[in-house]
Formats: structure tokens, C-alpha cells, sequence
């Protein structure tokens, strides 16, 4: 038996459409078959509809506009009373009690709710931390009586789209229908629409509720193959869309797609100053290519549950996504017009009050306050590439193992990275398994003679490469907010004096202010380097920019809030660069 027969209900396979005599004759002088009202509906026409005869059970004429702007044949079409009666179509012809539905979350609740109604078992499995299905999971936690997996893309309430290898892979490697979920599809991403020729087991569902700006007409489609759309034929209800509602998104298909298409651009101009200003308010702006943007509050404020109320009680709805899995303590906001995005700016300034709260910030200063490219990693590669040319001359360090390197947790000392780099090039430890260096280690002769290396090359030229990477425009605005500013670094005291001296920072970051690797008895990702300097300065609520994952860890467990700069880890926030420092605690 072939997959798609395999998967279908008993019930469904052998069920025959509805079928009345309008069916059989499309045209008539006069239509007496179907007890309609022959003398008119009580308000007359409306748009050029006849309100008093049934609709087009078959919308022939609606979607052949469909398969013409989808790009397929009207026979890989079905239209249905919104997507929701598309979700509910498909579970009801493929599973049964007992049966096993998939949904990647966070994403739409309906498809658990249709399920569960049928007696069948709703599991959930997590996207990966970029919003993006992983395979192997998903195989994980099916079994023989998995009937669909539901995919949304792009995603809500989060607004990623999901990369078309991901789709293709989970179609191919699953034996389950693979439904993807494409309300969004206009705003940005790649549909899978091209898939459907060449998987059996695909389902697309839309809606004209989204983009085109028709949620009052409750108008969806499904997109796949002819065995499938001939099976949730044989369940749909013979007059499941009205003809007010088919006339006019056939005529919007016509007539509609550049109006259609010039909202989108309207869209996505306000949603990146609205994204902008969320992120000048502190807030954690997730990516979205939708009309919707997710936002985390800043530490220190109202929970988004808390503002969601306060800023209702304002005339303005946003609605709260925080019990929903990976988005704690998050709302989505709908992107409205110009004016209400504005009057939803004051209504969020008024609910949140004064900044975050944050009386100190701590930067980390290689990759934060200063570009080491030329210094500290030019240093670990040549180092290293100099032991290796008198030792093993067929090894050759780049950047990118320093890089390596570095993004382990652990390794924040470049000594130590440079040591771990040297054993792992030599074959003698797997660097993403590196653990940070035991006592003995640094007291190796190895250990030992690559330090001195390094010190020489940096010492003697590289330190003099390196470029400050924030403007003292931005040390300035933190100092005038009245924000106790400090330094805590890996680096010795001397070379930490050096770059700021250098850079004529003085004023900003007195010694006192500094704590350097001479003065705590452990690194990080070590918590005690940031609680010391929390305890010099006074401060009772820091917050620090680092780089890496070892700050990111140190900061966990330290308890205070973190902010990373570039890619190299995950932070309460994550900026480009430091001076996006001030869209976080201004």
C-alpha cells in the first residue's frame, strides 16, 4: 500500500463526497433542485453576488485564481472556511484515537486542540535556539502511529522563517504528512510550494487573513497533491465557503496584489522603527520578518504580563506568549499604523517608568572596549604557529581554530587558550570537549615556554595595534546618567592600565575601578571576578557587556544581568556592537 494509504483513515478512504444535482450541472435556465429562495434574499445582491443561491460547492473559479498565483493546478487545491477548517480537515482524514500528532513549538495551539478532540495524543517537541526544526528530534519522538507533524513558517509567535532544507529533510525522512503551515508566507521566507511534486507526504496550508488583509472572509487554501486534496474533498462540508467571501478574494487574486504587496513595504518600514525603538527601551527584540514583533521587557521592569495589562488599561492590546515554550516573559505586538505604533510607544513608556534600574556598568574589555584582532589573537596564532614550525611543520593555526578556541567556555585567559590550541592541533585533546586547565597544567614546562612567547610577541608590538571599539561619546552618556562605570578583565593590571591610558580613559576608569587578573584568586567564567568588582564600586544592581561565553556563564552565575556584544554567545541581551550598549540601560 502506498504511504498516503497507509496514513489515511479507514473511515476516510472509503467515504463519496456529497454531491447534489448542481454538481452535475453547472449551468441551467433555471435552477429548482436545491429549495433556495427563488423569488431573491430579503437585502438583494451584494457585490454582484446572488445572495439566494447556494455557492459553488466545487469554487471552481476561486481557486483556479489560486493555483494561477500559488503557481500550481487547481486540482492541488482545496479551499476551506479559514486555514482553521484546513487543520481540522486534514487531522480528521489522518488521525484517529490513539493515533500521535507532532507540533513544533512555540507555534499554534489549533493543531493540538483538533487533535485531542479526535482522541488522539498531541506532542510537542521544541525548534532548535534559531527557530528552526531539528530533524532528529522530531524522528526521535515519532512512532508507528505519528500521523502529522505540523510546521509553522514562518514561525509564530516568534516570525522566523524556516530554512527549506529543514522542510525538505523532515519530508523525506519522516513517514508521517509533513504540514507546513505558510500564513505568513508573503511577509518573507521561501515556500515549500515547489516541494509538493516531489513528496507524496506534504500538506501547505494559507490564509487570506494575513498579507492580504481579509481575516473577515475567513478564506484558506491547502496546496498538495491530488490524493490528498481528493481525500479532504470527500470530508468537507459541500458549501463550506460562502460566495460573498469566494467572489471577493477571487477579485482581490485579480486585482488586489499590488495594493496587497505596497502594505507589506508599509509593514516592514514600521516594524524596524518599531523594533528600534522596543531596543532603545531596553527590551530583547526577537527576529521576525512578520507583521508582528516578540519583545522581552528589560531586567528590572514589569513582567510582560504586567505591562500587557497596564498597557490595555491604556486603550492599546498586545497579547502575552510568556507560558509558551523558549519565549519566557514575552508579548507579541501586531505592527498597526504610524499612529498607533506611536500612541503604543507612550503607552509602553508610561507602563514601564524610569530605565531598568541598573546602577553600574561592567565591561569586559578585549572584544568589548578593544579590538584585539591584531593584538591578543594575532598573538595566539603566531605563537602557536611558531611552536609548530620548529616541532611539527605540517600544522598550521588560522584564525578560525583561535576562534575555536575562544568560544569555549573556560578559555577567557589567552595563555591558556593558546596552551589548550597547541595540544588540540597536536591531536592530544578534542578542543569543543577542553575543560579549563587544571593547577599542573599551568605549571608545565609547555605551558611555561608558550606563555613566554606570547607576552614577547604582544609586549613588543601587537599591543600597539589594538583600537578601541566604543566611542567615548557612549562612556560619556553613561557617566552623565549618573551609572557607576568599572572594568573587569582577564588581562593583567598593566596591560589593562595600558589601554586605557591609551585611549585616554582615565577618567572613566580609574585603578580602583578596574579588576584585572592579579586580583581575584579564579577567572571566569568564575563568578567572583564580577562579584569583587561589584563589591568595589558599591554597586547594587550591574550590569555587564563581555563577549563570550565564558562571561555570559560568569554573569548566570553570578546573578547579574549580561549583555553580549557580536555572536560569540547567548545574553539577557545581545547588541552588534558596544555602543548599542545605551538602547539596554538608558
Amino acid at each position: 500500500m502506498d504511504k498516503i494509504g497507509k496514513l489515511a483513515r479507514s473511515e476516510v478512504k472509503g467515504l463519496r463526497p456529497y454531491t447534489c444535482a448542481r454538481d452535475l450541472y453547472k449551468k441551467a435556465d433555471a435552477f429548482l433542485d436545491a429549495n433556495e429562495n427563488s423569488f431573491g434574499s430579503c437585502i438583494g445582491s451584494v457585490a454582484g453576488v446572488e445572495l439566494n443561491r447556494y455557492p459553488d460547492s466545487d469554487q471552481l473559479t476561486l481557486r483556479r485564481e489560486i493555483a494561477r498565483y500559488a503557481g500550481v493546478r487547481k486540482e492541488n487545491v482545496l479551499v476551506g472556511n479559514g486555514s482553521d477548517e484546513i487543520i481540522d480537515l486534514c487531522i480528521r482524514a489522518f488521525v484517529g484515537a490513539g493515533d500521535s500528532i507532532i507540533s513544533l513549538e512555540p507555534g499554534y495551539s489549533m493543531y493540538s486542540v483538533c487533535a485531542q478532540a479526535q482522541g488522539a495524543k498531541a506532542r510537542q517537541v521544541l525548534l532548535d535556539r534559531n527557530f528552526q526544526p531539528d530533524a532528529g528530534a522530531v524522528l526521535a519522538a515519532s512512532d508507528s502511529r505519528t500521523k502529522i507533524i505540523f510546521l509553522v513558517s514562518p514561525n509564530s509567535p516568534v516570525g522566523v522563517p524556516v530554512k527549506i532544507a529543514r522542510i525538505e529533510e523532515l519530508a523525506k525522512k519522516s513517514g508521517a504528512i509533513l504540514f507546513v503551515d505558510e500564513a505568513y508566507i508573503e511577509f518573507g521566507g521561501r515556500s515549500a510550494v515547489s516541494l509538493i511534486k516531489k513528496f507524496d507526504n506534504l500538506i501547505i496550508s494559507r490564509t487570506f487573513s494575513k498579507a492580504w488583509g481579509l481575516a473577515g472572509l475567513r478564506a484558506g487554501y491547502a496546496i498538495s497533491n491530488g490524493r490528498i486534496i481528493s481525500l479532504l474533498r470527500n470530508l468537507k462540508a459541500p458549501y463550506n465557503v460562502n460566495s460573498l467571501s469566494a467572489a471577493l478574494v477571487a477579485k482581490a487574486l485579480r486585482t488586489g496584489k499590488k495594493k496587497m504587496r505596497g502594505n507589506l513595504a508599509k509593514m516592514r518600514k514600521e516594524r524596524e522603527w518599531l523594533r528600534a525603538e522596543l531596543s532603545s527601551l531596553g527590551f530583547f527584540v526577537y527576529p521576525s520578518v512578520c507583521n508582528f514583533l516578540l519583545a522581552r521587557p528589560p531586567l528590572g521592569a514589569r513582567t510582560a504580563a504586567e505591562l500587557q495589562k497596564a498597557i490595555a488599561a491604556r486603550g492599546i492590546i498586545v497579547r502575552d506568549r510568556s507560558g509558551m515554550p523558549m519565549i519566557p516573559n514575552a508579548f507579541r505586538i501586531t505592527v498597526g499604523t504610524p499612529l498607533q505604533n506611536r500612541k503604543l510607544l507612550e503607552c509602553i513608556r508610561g507602563a514601564l517608568g524610569k530605565n531598568a534600574g541598573f546602577d553600574t556598568v561592567l565591561f569586559d574589555m578585549d572584544g568589548v572596549l578593544v579590538d584585539v584582532s591584531r593584538s591578543y589573537r594575532a598573538a595566539i596564532e603566531k605563537t602557536a604557529n611558531d611552536f609548530f614550525a620548529g616541532k611539527k611543520p605540517g600544522i598550521r593555526v588560522t584564525q578560525k581554530e583561535v576562534a575555536g578556541i575562544k568560544s569555549v567556555p573556560g578559555f577567557n585567559n589567552d595563555w591558556d587558550a593558546t596552551y589548550a590550541l597547541v595540544k588540540g592541533m597536536q591531536g592530544k585533546v578534542q578542543l569543543e570537549k577542553t575543560r579549563p586547565l587544571g593547577k599542573d597544567e599551568k605549571e608545565s614546562g609547555l605551558y611555561a615556554e608558550l606563555k613566554a612567547a606570547f607576552q614577547e610577541l604582544y609586549l613588543n608590538g601587537l599591543i600597539q595595534k589594538e583600537t578601541p571599539l566604543i566611542s567615548g561619546k557612549t562612556l560619556e552618556a553613561i557617566a552623565e546618567s549618573g551609572m557607576k562605570i568599572g572594568i573587569v578583565t582577564g588581562r593583567p593590571r598593566a596591560e589593562a592600565e595600558f589601554a586605557v591610558k591609551k585611549n585616554s580613559w582615565d577618567r572613566y576608569f580609574p585603578a580602583r575601578s578596574i579588576v584585572a587578573l592579579e586580583d581575584c584568586d579564579e577567572e571566569k567564567p568564575s563568578p567572583k571576578p564580577l562579584l569583587l568588582a561589584a563589591k568595589k564600586l558599591g554597586a547594587k544592581k550591574p550590569i555587564y557587556i563581555g563577549d563570550s561565553p565564558s562571561d555570559s556563564a560568569a554573569c548566570k552565575a553570578a546573578n547579574i544581568a549580561c549583555v553580549i556584544v557580536g555572536n560569540g554567545a547567548q545574553g539577557d541581551w545581545n547588541i552588534v556592537k558596544s555602543d548599542g550598549i545605551m538602547a539596554v540601560v538608558k
